[in-house]
């Protein structure tokens, strides 16, 4: 049975089961005048979806004013781009998962268009070659890359700027991280702070420039103990790098 978490709670609510006072919302509007109505000081802004982890995809969070509420069903409702990580692709077509996967991959794709939403494979888990090979045979112009050229290099899956080149028809959006590459057969690499790694940052934005590329740029940081300063410290040396 699949049903979202509001209508869940209804069925509780039916049935004497205590459950949070929540209101559904259809639009930003409907989101400032729920937050209005309920009247708290705080209120949870959630997407609902059949998956988990909303959280960490952006569908969760919170809202300290019915304007603030708006602000962030604005940006749910206009979601248009999701990106993932299929798991490990078969390396070769003659792999029985290989069909198997992209026709999957092909359904979730379908139902993701069906809603405006397009899909982005994260880069890393297998070489450009690879990942170019599976996007062709998918054929559908809903689904390309999310660019993340660190996990090349943590993965030890080939150089970030050739790969870039071969993948950029299908170019959706870039991570900005930065890696070392391991020393060690069998180990990954490193992530290490945007500037101090092996990415090739000046290449990287030319090659970006030369597909016109017109999507985002968005600054990961998964490693360290100071992601926040890191994150500033690597949009630091991007800035330097683009003056």
């Amino acid at each position: 049975m699949k049903i979202h978490e509001y209508q869940g709670k209804e069925l509780l609510r039916k049935f004497g089961v205590p459950v949070p006072r929540g209101l559904v919302a259809r639009s930003p509007e409907e989101a400032y005048q729920a937050a209005k109505e309920l009247g708290t000081d705080v209120v949870v802004v959630k997407a609902q979806i059949h998956a988990g982890g909303r959280g960490k995809g952006g569908g969760v969070k919170l809202a300290k004013s019915p304007n603030e509420a708006r602000e962030i069903a604005q940006e749910m409702l206009g979601m248009n781009l999701v990106t993932f990580h299929a798991g490990f692709l078969p390396h070769e077509e003659s792999d029985p998962g290989f069909k198997k996967l992209n026709e999957r991959v092909g359904r979730i794709a379908d139902l993701f268009a069906a809603k405006g939403i397009q899909l982005g494979f994260e880069t890393g888990q297998e070489t450009a070659t690879c990942l170019q090979l599976f996007l062709a045979k998918l054929d559908r112009p809903t689904v390309g890359v999310n660019f993340d050229p660190a996990n090349l290099i943590l993965y030890d899956k080939g150089d970030p700027i050739d790969a870039l080149r071969l993948l950029g028809p299908w170019l959706k959006q870039c991570h900005i991280k930065d890696a070392t590459r391991t020393r060690q057969p069998g180990r990954w690499g490193e992530e290490v702070v945007v500037g101090t790694g092996e990415v090739n940052w000046p290449a990287f934005f030319q090659t970006l420039n030369d597909l016109k590329f017109p999507g985002y740029l968005c600054i990961e940081r998964e490693a360290g103990t100071q992601r926040v300063q890191d994150i500033r410290a690597g949009r630091q040396y991007l800035e330097s790098v683009l003056a």
